[in-house]
């Protein structure tokens, strides 16, 4: 049974020691194409427009998220002037210049595309997380094993004990 445990320790570890590497690489290429095409897509839908703070810029929301902020923006579309609400800069002023996202098919204030640094973000976290999964997975198989074998080995430590304790203990009276 050692040797087997020995045998399932060293396949585990070549696994990790592979496993690993590649898991984290196909978890971030993955997601890196995925962020890729969100950008593309998110880029091809939306367009930046400048826009004046009408009013200075005001934590959103009650649970206080750091950079969060909005304000009601006023820009310009041909002759006419549009105004809504939009996600600003903490601390802005009314009359600064922002930029505000528009909806190419609406024209309604959207969020601002995936920037490459969120993209190379997200594709980091999850090739990370990918690993740790794998060493995980790969810490937790070991232990099963390693916990069935003892319960085995034991079991059998238990069987021999109770066939040698009696004339070991000098309690063996002998079959009489």
């Amino acid at each position: 049974m050692d040797r087997l445990q020995w045998r399932v320790d060293r396949a585990l570890l070549v696994l990790l020691l592979v496993g690993l590497p590649f898991t984290a690489w196909l978890a971030g290429s993955v997601t890196y194409d995925r962020t890729q095409d969100a950008m593309a897509s998110q880029e091809a839908t939306r367009r930046p427009v400048a826009a004046r703070l009408l009013q200075d810029a005001v934590p959103a929301g009650r649970s206080g998220a750091a950079g969060a902020a909005t304000a009601r923006v006023e820009w310009r579309e041909g002759a006419s002037a549009r105004d809504a609400a939009a996600a600003v800069e903490p601390g802005a002023r009314a009359g600064d210049v922002t930029t505000v996202w528009l909806d190419r098919g609406s024209g309604e204030v959207t969020t601002a595309p995936l920037s490459p640094s969120a993209a190379v973000s997200t594709t980091v976290a999850a090739a990370l997380a990918a690993a740790g999964g794998a060493g995980l997975a790969g810490g937790g198989t070991r232990a099963g094993v390693h916990r069935a074998l003892d319960r085995r080995r034991y079991a059998r430590w238990d069987a021999e004990w109770a066939r040698v304790e009696p004339r070991w203990t000098g309690r063996d009276d002998g079959g009489r």
